[in-house]
């Protein structure tokens, strides 16, 4: 039980992020990431401006990912909810994304091509929740299909042995699954 007590009346601010995974094609997936946040209470700009309460942020990534090689084939960015007429300045940068293999370093990629003020804090933000995400979605539509997920070892080496707890790789899990010959 928590010892922090929420006045829920009392709420100011909320973020939501949602991200989904779709089948495009037999080679590729298509990962959405959407970030909504909301201002529950008006408050003043920095220049004393009043602003009421709403929508502040509300933007979308897509990325169609090539399934064998877990790369990162087109990028789109929606905004359909902004501050500021020149957030979308910030959108032609992400293409660089394009080409990138989402695998172990990709957060440090990230960051030096869309990170500061070269991109959208708030678009890097969802980008590397959809990173994770996209794995899970990766692994849900290849284990599907049985015979497709014959390299299930290789993808366990690369994207799932020491990223928490559970798959360290000295950890039980990882043990058993040597023990099996299901992963190197």
């Amino acid at each position: 039980m928590s010892s922090l007590k929420i006045d829920r009346e009392k709420k100011i601010h909320t973020r939501d992020i949602k991200i989904a995974t779709y089948a495009y094609d037999d080679a590729h997936i298509i990962v959405e990431g959407e970030l909504n946040d909301n201002r529950i209470i008006p408050i003043f700009s920095h220049t004393g401006e009043l602003y009421p309460p709403g929508n502040i942020h509300h933007m979308f990534i897509r990325l169609l990912i090539e399934i064998d090689s877990v790369r990162i084939v087109q990028v789109e960015i929606e905004m359909p909810g902004i501050p500021h007429q020149e957030c979308p300045e910030t959108i032609p940068v992400f293409s660089e994304l394009e080409g990138m293999h989402i695998a172990p370093g990709f957060t440090s990629k990230v960051r030096n091509i869309i990170g500061g003020p070269k991109g959208c804090a708030h678009l890097s933000g969802l980008l590397m929740a959809m990173a994770s995400a996209a794995i899970q979605g990766l692994w849900t539509y290849r284990a599907k299909d049985r015979q497709r997920d014959s390299d299930i070892g290789e993808l366990t080496d690369d994207y799932l042995i020491d990223t928490c707890w559970v798959w360290r790789q000295d950890g039980q899990l990882v043990s058993r699954l040597q023990k099996e010959d299901k992963i190197a």
